[in-house]
C-alpha cells in the first residue's frame, strides 16, 4: 500500500489523485469495495465510504474528512447494535475481519445559546462552529474564530449534506444539525435599545456585537457612542436600516435577545 498523504485532504465524489488511491486501498483493506483503484472518487467509492461510515457510527455522508480518515487508519470496530438490517449487510465483510465492539451511549445534544453566524463573524462562537464542523468531517480551515470563505464553504457543504438551505448562515437549524440544542429566550419580547440605554440587555447586546466582530467598547452595560457605532456598522453589514437603534430586526440578526 502506498504511503498515506501527509495532509489527509477532505475527499468527496469528484475528487481525484493519489489521496483517493490511498482511500480506495484503505477501504479494500477494511473489506469494502470501492471499485477500481484508479484515484477517481466515483459512485462506487462513495458507496463504500458510506458503508464504512455506517459501520463505525460516523455521519454517513460519503465525505472523507478528518474523522473518517482517523477511523480508516485506526480500523474502528463497528458497534452493530446501532445498525439497520441493510447497514448490517453492508458491514459484514468488515465485521468478519475486525469483530465488534459494544456501542457507547449516545451523548445528548449540548444546550447553549446560538448566535446567528455568517461570513465576517468572529469570536468564541465561530471557534465552536469551526470545531464542530471539523468533528463532522468538514474542513473550515484554521480553528481561529474568524468566519472566512473556507468556513463558509464548510458550512454550505454541511448544510447540503443535511438537507438544509445551503445559505452559509448558521442559525438554529444548522446549530441543531451540528448537535447543539439552542436555548430560546424565556420571553419573546426584546427591549428596544438606543444611545443612553443601560443594563443587562445592553451588556447582552455588546457581547453579541463583539462575537460578530464589531467592537462596542467595554462590555459595561452602557449604550454609548462606541456601542452605537458598532450597532450602525453591524446594521450596514446586514442591510438593515443603519439608525443605531436596536429593535426587533437587529436583535433577530444578532441571534435574539436571550
Amino acid at each position: 500500500m502506498m504511503i498515506p498523504p501527509t495532509n489527509y485532504p477532505t475527499l468527496q465524489i469528484g475528487s481525484t489523485g493519489p489521496a483517493v488511491v490511498h482511500l480506495q486501498e484503505s477501504l479494500v483493506v477494511q473489506g469494502f469495495d470501492p471499485g477500481m483503484i484508479d484515484g477517481i472518487f466515483g459512485p462506487k467509492t462513495q458507496a463504500a465510504v458510506i458503508a464504512f461510515q455506517s459501520c463505525c457510527c460516523l455521519v454517513p455522508d460519503g465525505i472523507v474528512g478528518p474523522i473518517t480518515w482517523a477511523a480508516l487508519e485506526a480500523a474502528c470496530p463497528p458497534p452493530l447494535d446501532h445498525l439497520s438490517g441493510a447497514q448490517m449487510s453492508s458491514c459484514m465483510p468488515y465485521v468478519s475481519q475486525a469483530g465488534c465492539a459494544p456501542s457507547a451511549p449516545a451523548r445528548p445534544a449540548r444546550t447553549q445559546s446560538c448566535p446567528t453566524l455568517r461570513e465576517g463573524s468572529r469570536g468564541a462562537s465561530v471557534r465552536e462552529l469551526q470545531t464542530l464542523l471539523s468533528n463532522h468531517g468538514f474542513n473550515p480551515g484554521p480553528i481561529d474564530g474568524i468566519f472566512g470563505p473556507r468556513t463558509r464553504a464548510a458550512v454550505v457543504s454541511f448544510q447540503t449534506s443535511k438537507g438544509l438551505s445551503p445559505d452559509g448562515i448558521v442559525g438554529p437549524r444548522t446549530w441543531a444539525a451540528l448537535g447543539v440544542n439552542c436555548t430560546s429566550s424565556p420571553s419573546t419580547k426584546c427591549p428596544t435599545l438606543r444611545r443612553g440605554s443601560r443594563g443587562s440587555s445592553v451588556r447582552t447586546l455588546q457581547t453579541r456585537l463583539n462575537n460578530q466582530g464589531f467592537n462596542p467598547g467595554p462590555i459595561d452595560g452602557i449604550f454609548g457612542s462606541r456601542t452605537q457605532a458598532a450597532v450602525i456598522a453591524f446594521q450596514n453589514s446586514r442591510c438593515l436600516s443603519p439608525d443605531g437603534i436596536v429593535g426587533r430586526k437587529t436583535w433577530a440578526a444578532l441571534g435574539g435577545c436571550c
